[in-house]
Formats: structure tokens, C-alpha cells, sequence
């Protein structure tokens, strides 16, 4: 029976008929074998048009409606969502909240529609990135389980007893809401807002960058293992004319089913500068994980993760009193109005996992032409237990450039993270070979590039082109003693897929991995005034190193990786964000 949103009159007969047929039974969304009407995703992977869909609520029930054909009276929210992976390499969802209804039951809906519209990418992905992540590792994940049970029992607890007002426990508490109306949507259950605290697959994936180091809290691993996800760097256009601002995600390909996403949130804009917040992402994932974002108060984000070899440090980390990385950034985005906001609310209960080298840059402050203005741009350094953080502003006009390639730069950083100890395992005289520079600050092969060919960024193509670099054939910083005489990891945009299997290597990372540069994503000062970016879901490709396509890397190497819901090749090409919300209404 249809939900009626509107008194019955004869002028509305007709529009109740429409809205019967239109109303969408949340079991069938994200199906694609039922046959029903309003499924989307028909053509998977293939969509060239958005679907809009609307979630909303009659006196204590609530609906979602196929906004193409009937639209209910003040929507909850509203979202815009198209699968083309198969045709660009992204899909793309848009939310945006409506202020008439309370934030709480806002972030809900909007993370209910998310997982209803894409529960079908996030099933591909759960199959792809954690199903074999417990394998031979229980007694690991058990203790995970644990850890993230008792930060969740204190986190419920804590946010019960804090002011409603308050705006940072209020953003937390809302964040849990939307996680929890994602893992409503994709359970088919009955839309009830609230924020369970449950356990979930969907939970265990936001917080899968946690486990980088929780990994050697739990002695899952002899070490903290390296993680390299990321190149990125921030060039001053000639004659400060323009400031680009660029990421690269280095990660596993099984994780290339991609998301670009906008949350417009109905929240209270004094409080919520942030209200809207862009970036690129993962299935059911809340925060970018890249990070790559743009938000409402011009600010621009991205980090490069940076490892810890002293894993005694881990003792810092605590699952009571502390939040994990992924929701401190969600927060810091929406409640941020300067960079220096940024770094300030996201080092609040600091827990130490997930540490990254982030870079903000506060395009408010940035005038074409002019000299580069105090607190225009933040870079935050975290360990467990020990942060730093800079204006470096004056050292991004003076050098032009900022780049970033998974080591701390801060001399303090460097030092309590072992690194120095880790790379003389692999040059132990310190005769600068490669095995041992990989892991120098400002020795290593990306930071060399990045020192060499800054200055060939000088408008936003050029730009762009530094960022894809990847020729380790003829790279004079990627020279080894190794396998075929070069390293595939020595490029800003590296392919790990072009190594050689069972090769030779100084150190692991130099050789063929299961890793490489999955995208790029490019903003400038014009781009910003509309929170628009430009993004390419695709290692980089030329006439010399081929699209990277999935039979050939398992042909040409030991891997077999689930990669359910992925283009078979990726050869596509670049695009612009073109938005269908109006941000600043």
C-alpha cells in the first residue's frame, strides 16, 4: 500500500497514483537478478545518467522514492548516483541532507541511501579487500575485534554523557549514524534511525587503515609493516598565478572499485563550515582513505601515510579515550574553517593509527598573483603519542613546492619513527644504494623526482603530467642492483605490476608487488570555486607501459587477488567533477 505524502484531493489523485508506482521496496534496491522496475545498476558498470532518489518520512514511517518519476514533500535527503566504472573508472553518489529534519536522522538517511544505492559495490568490495584478510591470521583479528569492541562500548558511553551541543561530539555522534544507516541499507533493514555501535564488515573497512599499525600492536607482524599509499604535492604556478594542489593513491589493485562522493549536509553552517565535503573513496567507506578531499570552507586535504619501525611506541595507542584516524578526519573536514582548525580538531583524542603526512592548504587565503599569505598552508606529522605540526606557507613560496612520497619530513618524526634504523638494514655502511635511500626523507627516489621535475609544472596539464610520471625504464633514480636494472617502485605514479616476479631485489618494496598508483586527482584555484577536481580512476598508461589489465599481472605474476565488479582493463581517460547538488545554496 502506497505511503501517502500529501492530504488526498482530487488535484492530487493523480500524483499519489504516480508516487505507488514510483515507491521503491528497500529489499530490491541494489539488486540486479529480481527483474523489479526500480532496480538500479540494469546495465552495471555502464550508466551514463544519474538516478536521483529520495529517502522520506510519513508521520513515523519512512520511504525511498525514485526521484525520476515522483518527488515526496521535503525529502530527508536527496542522492544522485551513477555506476560508469566500466566506461570512466568511477562511480559517482552525491548526498544532500535537508536542515528541516535533525542532524541526526540527516546523517542517517544519508548514509542509509549510500548503502542502498551502492550495496552492490560494497557486497563486490567486502568479497575483494576482507574476505581472506582473517585467513591465517584469527588469533590477530580476534584482538582487533576486541580492540575495536571496547572503543565502541566507550565511545557510546562517552557521547551519551558529553553536551549535545558541543559541535565536535555532536559530529562524532552523527558519523556513527550515518555508519550505522549504511549497514541498515545493506542489511535490508527497516529504516529506523540510530547509532547501534554494531560490529560489521562495513565497520571493519573503515577502519582498515587503523590496522596498519594496530597490526604490530598485535604482533600480527614482526614489524610495523611499510606502507606506501600515496604521492602528493602542492607546486606554486610561475608568478604565483595559481597554486595546484595534487594526489596520487598508491594501494593494492583489488582496490579499485572506486566512489566519488559529496555529502551536503543540512547541518548549522556557522557551526559545520564544512558542510559539504568531497572526495574519492571506497564502497561503504565514510572517509576518503586515499585521503583526498575538497570541502565547503575552500579548505583542501590529502595525506601520504608514513610508517613507524619502533613498534614499542604502539603503547600509546589505547581503545579508551581515543578515536580512530577515520572519523578524526571526518570531523576536522566538517568543522574546519582554516587549515590551521583542521590540524587542531583533528589531533583531538589522537589515537595513533593510520599516521600520515597531511597537507592543508586553505584556499581562501590564496590570491592569483600575489604572495602566499601566513597560514595558507598546514603540514601535520602523527605517531602514536606525538604529533607536530607547521605553517609552512613561507617554505611553499620560497621553494614553489611541497611534495609528499610516504617518509616524514620532520626531523623530530623521522627519529621517532625508527626510519633511519630501518633503511641501514639495507645499506648498513650508509653508501646511499637504494635499498637504504628508499627509506631517507630526502634521499629516496620520488623525493629526487619530485626535486627534478617541479619545475616542469608550470600550468595545470603540466602539472598533471608530473603526477603520472612513470618511466622506471629510464629513470636515472630508479637504478638498482636488481632485476633488469631498475626498480618499477621508483616513479611518482609507480606500477608495481611491471615488476618482475620472484625477481631480485636490495629491499621487498623495490621489486613486482601487488601495489601501484590507482588514480590521480588534480584541484586549482578555479577548480575550488566550485569544488570540482579533476580525476583519473587508472594506473598511468602510455605507448610504452600498457593500461594495466588483471589477466596480464596474474599471468605475469605469483598473484591471484579477488577483483569481483572491476573493469577487466583500465585504460580510461581523465575527467572533471561536474556536480549535480548546488553546494552553496
Amino acid at each position: 500500500m502506497a505511503k501517502f505524502l500529501y492530504p488526498i484531493t482530487g488535484a492530487l489523485l493523480i500524483y499519489v497514483i504516480l508516487g505507488y508506482f514510483s515507491q521503491i521496496d528497500v529489499k530490491h534496491l541494489g539488486n540486479v537478478e529480481d527483474g523489479h522496475e526500480f532496480v538500479i545498476n540494469k546495465e552495471q558498470g555502464h550508466q551514463i545518467k544519474y538516478e536521483r532518489f529520495e529517502i522520506c518520512q510519513d508521520f513515523n514511517d519512512y520511504s525511498i522514492f525514485h526521484a525520476d518519476k515522483y518527488r515526496c514533500y521535503n525529502p530527508i535527503a536527496t542522492a544522485f548516483f551513477k555506476n560508469s566504472i566500466n566506461t570512466t573508472g568511477w562511480s559517482f553518489l552525491e548526498i544532500e541532507t535537508s536542515a528541516k529534519y535533525d542532524p541526526k536522522v540527516q546523517a542517517y538517511a544519508a548514509g542509509y541511501l549510500e548503502g542502498a544505492l551502492t550495496r552492490r559495490l560494497i557486497e563486490h568490495h567486502i568479497h575483494n579487500v576482507m574476505s581472506t584478510y582473517c585467513i591465517g591470521r584469527v588469533d590477530y583479528c580476534g584482538k582487533l575485534r576486541e580492540f575495536m569492541d571496547e572503543n565502541h562500548k566507550w565511545t557510546k558511553e562517552f557521547l551519551a554523557e558529553t553536551d549535545p551541543e558541543d559541535a565536535y561530539y555532536s559530529a562524532i555522534h552523527r558519523t556513527y549514524y550515518q555508519l550505522q544507516g549504511v549497514i541498515d541499507a545493506f542489511e535490508r533493514r527497516p529504516i529506523n534511525p540510530r547509532a547501534d555501535f554494531e560490529f560489521h564488515d562495513i565497520v571493519f573497512m573503515n577502519w582498515l587503515g587503523e590496522f596498519y599499525d594496530l597490526s604490530a600492536k598485535f604482533n600480527a607482524t614482526t614489524r610495523v609493516d611499510r606502507v606506501e599509499k600515496c604521492s602528493a604535492m602542492l607546486k606554486l604556478a610561475p608568478d604565483n598565478k595559481d597554486l595546484f594542489f595534487s594526489h596520487v593513491v598508491w594501494f593494492a589493485f583489488h582496490h579499485m572499485l572506486r566512489v566519488i562522493k559529496l555529502y551536503k549536509f543540512g547541518y548549522d553552517r556557522e557551526k559545520f563550515p564544512g558542510y559539504a565535503v568531497s572526495y574519492t573513496g571506497y564502497p561503504g567507506i565514510l572517509n576518503s582513505q586515499d585521503d583526498f578531499q575538497v570541502t565547503s570552507a575552500k579548505l583542501a586535504i590529502m595525506e601520504t601515510t608514513i610508517s613507524l619501525y619502533n613498534a614499542s611506541k604502539m603503547e600509546h595507542t589505547k581503545a579508551v579515550g581515543q578515536f580512530p584516524c577515520w572519523i578524526r578526519s571526518i570531523v576536522a573536514s566538517q568543522l574546519a574553517w582554516t587549515a590551521k582548525d583542521w590540524v587542531e580538531i583533528f589531533i583531538r583524542h589522537h589515537m595513533g593509527t593510520y599516521n600520515n603526512h597531511w597537507m592543508i592548504a586553505d584556499y581562501k587565503l590564496f590570491t592569483p598573483g600575489q604572495p602566499l599569505r601566513d597560514e595558507t598552508f598546514y603540514v601535520l606529522e602523527t605517531m602514536p603519542g606525538f604529533w607536530i605540526y607547521k605553517d609552512k606557507s613561507e617554505d611553499l613560496q620560497k621553494n614553489t613546492y611541497h611534495a609528499s612520497y610516504n617518509l616524514p619530513q620532520f626531523p623530530e618524526i623521522i627519529e621517532y619513527s625508527g626510519l633511519e634504523t630501518h633503511a641501514r638494514n639495507f645499506d648498513p655502511a650508509g653508501n646511499g644504494r637504494i635499498g637504504g635511500d628508499y627509506y631517507r626523507s630526502f634521499k629516496a627516489p620520488r623525493a629526487r623526482i619530485f626535486a627534478r621535475d617541479h619545475v616542469k609544472a608550470i600550468d595545470f596539464e603540466s602539472f598533471t603530467k608530473v603526477l603520472r610520471s612513470n618511466d622506471p625504464i629510464n629513470e636515472e633514480f630508479a637504478k638498482c642492483e636488481c632485476e633488469n636494472g631498475y626498480s618499477v617502485s621508483a616513479a611518482i605514479s609507480a606500477r608495481g605490476d611491471l615488476g618482475v616476479a620472484n625477481g631480485t631485489y636490495e629491499c621487498y618494496d623495490l621489486g613486482q608487488r601487488n601495489m601501484g598508483a590507482l588514480d590521480y586527482k588534480g584541484i586549482d584555484h578555479h577548480r575550488m570555486e566550485s569544488m570540482s577536481y579533476r580525476a583519473w580512476g587508472a594506473p598511468p598508461f602510455d605507448d610504452v607501459y600498457p593500461p594495466f589489465e588483471w589477466k596480464t599481472f596474474e599471468k605475469n605474476s605469483n598473484y591471484r587477488l579477488h577483483h569481483r565488479g572491476h573493469p577487466e582493463k583500465f585504460d580510461f581517460d581523465f575527467l572533471e567533477i561536474d556536480w549535480k547538488t548546488n553546494i552553496w545554496d
